[in-house]
């Protein structure tokens, strides 16, 4: 699933938490004023999608080459919560890697078998 060219007002309810938390406002008001006139992408990708963009798409993995290995290494460091049915998307794009933010969201859900991880993209 994807849809392009959706404004703060037009996200599901998880995806406007999470920009909330991301830019550290405190409402959705201040929200709709702070990303007025910005367009979002949200996607649910594949797993498998997920890990080839975050290998492909990011600097610095410990020197990992397979994903396997890196997710390994990330959980290694610890304070990976537990989200529970909670389901923000991760957010793209990073400087010099993929996620901007949810690095940890995306490691929980791969921890936690899903199958899916759901993602917004600024335009």
């Amino acid at each position: 699933m994807l849809i392009d060219g959706l404004n703060f007002n037009e996200l599901n309810g998880d995806c406007q938490s999470a920009l909330i938390e991301y830019a550290q406002l405190s409402s959705t008001h201040e929200a709709e004023l702070y990303f007025s006139g910005r367009k979002f992408r949200y996607e649910i990708i594949d797993l498998n999608e997920a890990k080839r963009r975050c290998m492909s798409l990011s600097e610095d993995l410990w020197g990992c080459t397979d994903f396997d290995d890196y997710h390994q290494l990330y959980l290694q460091g610890g304070d990976i919560p537990n989200h529970g049915e909670s389901r923000w998307p991760c957010i793209a794009p990073g400087y010099g890697e993929w996620l901007d933010d949810g690095w940890h969201r995306f490691h929980s859900y791969v921890r936690d078998g899903d199958k899916y991880i759901p993602l917004l993209t600024f335009q």
